[in-house]
């Protein structure tokens, strides 16, 4: 069982901070005097502050469901909260740990917790906060990849699975179920550990959670998402100094058999906001990486998605990045996070490329009832039409029964998951599996 989790609700996040006591707001506006060098930047800080704020309240789901934004400024928020609340004891039950049924298979979740903001004195504590780290914090120093790919068996299994660091709902399940599999050659997390990668929060929901495998010889890689960059991706590059990352040393990294060559890029690190890219030593590195892989097939795994059908400027900057290995039709396959579902793609037939969403490992995301064929108690792949240049692909939709606070949330968000990559020769297939490891999707060559 996992350890109790925490939870920040905007309203009693919003009370703290404009309500009679008003010691945070005033705490965090008194350092404000101290980081902004002027007027002008303490302004813009100012407005990052509210607009944190706003980005919070809009991603709240108004019940004890984790929500964090897609904003940098409001989840380190959420993480100076939560780290405070934790070391002085400020928080109270909102659900026993429990056990709910997926299909056939029960898992088990951690107790819930949410922050008690009480009479407590936020004062000091929010001051130190927002000097050196709400509006500044700093940014992890770079690690060059290795120019040699790690070998990995012909006939390896790699698990994968993404925007899975909140050790809540289905988290705890996917990470036992890997843990228990016989045999699992590496073990691959596509990033984002919530709310903003502080450094307890890469302990306890990435590190903590994380299927060991102990004893059993098996490879461990995890990305650098935009939320490990919010705090700067220090805790991130820390966590790769030790077990189970210890001999992964950068962010991005390559792996290699006789017939594949899998690439993990860095996508988080150049901008580490939603709107993923790589700088050009990377890229360099990639484009020498291929160059060299000979006949090999190229699989790239990255945070950042090269297209979406939910987000009409998403990959815009990688496509651009990548268009030349793109045009030559040198990457295979894609597999990607950052949005909280799975979509399998149809092949791009430009590019001939493979691409699959996997960023449904933990996460809370509302399901979208406007889809067409949308049944709000049904668990079915849904068609989603091609658009310009993003091909035709179907998303797994359905209740998530591993959201259980409420009697309603299950219908809300939408299924939690991870994959299977099974390599034999110059083919992989792909099986796809619930939390519980129900299969959602059978056993198919990509």
């Amino acid at each position: 069982m996992a350890d109790p989790q925490v939870v920040i609700r905007f309203q009693s996040l919003k009370e703290s901070v404009y309500g009679t006591d008003g010691s945070l707001h005033e705490a965090v506006d008194g350092a404000l005097g101290e980081v902004a060098q002027d007027d002008l930047e303490k302004a813009r800080f100012v407005a990052a502050f509210n607009n944190g704020m706003a980005a919070l309240q809009q991603s709240d789901t108004g019940g004890t469901v984790m929500a964090s934004a897609q904003n940098d400024v409001a989840s380190r928020i959420q993480s100076a909260v939560e780290q405070y609340a934790r070391a002085g004891g400020h928080l109270q039950q909102v659900r026993a740990a429990q056990t709910v049924r997926v299909g056939d298979k029960t898992i088990e979740q951690p107790e819930l917790l949410e922050v008690k903001f009480d009479s407590f004195d936020w004062t000091q504590w929010a001051y130190m906060w927002a000097k050196y780290m709400i509006f500044k914090p700093k940014r992890a120093n770079w690690v060059p990849p290795s120019e040699a790919p790690t070998i990995i068996r012909d006939d390896a299994t790699v698990a994968v699975f993404g925007d899975w660091g909140s050790c809540l709902y289905g988290a705890p399940p996917i990470s036992q179920r890997i843990e228990a599999m016989d045999r699992c050659d590496v073990v691959l997390h596509l990033g984002d550990t919530y709310y903003a990668g502080a450094s307890d929060e890469v302990a306890r929901r990435l590190v903590g959670n994380w299927p060991l495998r102990t004893g059993k010889p098996t490879l461990h890689r995890t990305l650098n998402g935009n939320h490990e960059m919010y705090t700067g991706a220090s805790a991130y590059f820390a966590a790769l100094q030790a077990v189970p990352f210890a001999d992964q040393k950068a962010s991005c990294f390559g792996l290699q058999n006789t017939n594949w060559l899998m690439l993990g890029l860095d996508t988080s690190f150049t901008y580490g906001d939603q709107h993923g890219d790589m700088d050009p030593e990377q890229l360099a590195w990639v484009e020498r990486m291929i160059a060299q892989a000979g006949h090999r097939k190229v699989l790239l795994f990255s945070h950042h998605q090269i297209y979406s059908h939910f987000d009409a400027t998403a990959g815009a900057n990688l496509q651009a990045s990548l268009g030349t290995l793109l045009a030559k039709k040198a990457i295979y396959g894609w597999y990607f996070g950052h949005e909280h579902r799975l979509v399998i793609f149809e092949e791009q037939g430009d590019w001939e490329l493979k691409a699959r969403c996997m960023g449904h490992g933990g996460f809370p995301e509302f399901r979208d009832t406007t889809l067409n064929g949308y049944d709000a108690n049904k668990s079915q792949w849904i068609t989603l039409g091609a658009q310009a240049h993003i091909p035709a692909a179907t998303l797994w939709d359905g209740p998530n029964p591993c959201i259980c606070d409420e009697p309603s949330d299950p219908v809300k968000y939408i299924p939690h998951g991870y994959m299977l990559l099974n390599f034999s020769g110059n083919t992989v297939s792909e099986t796809f599996f619930d939390p519980a490891g129900g299969v959602v999707r059978a056993e198919e060559v990509l």
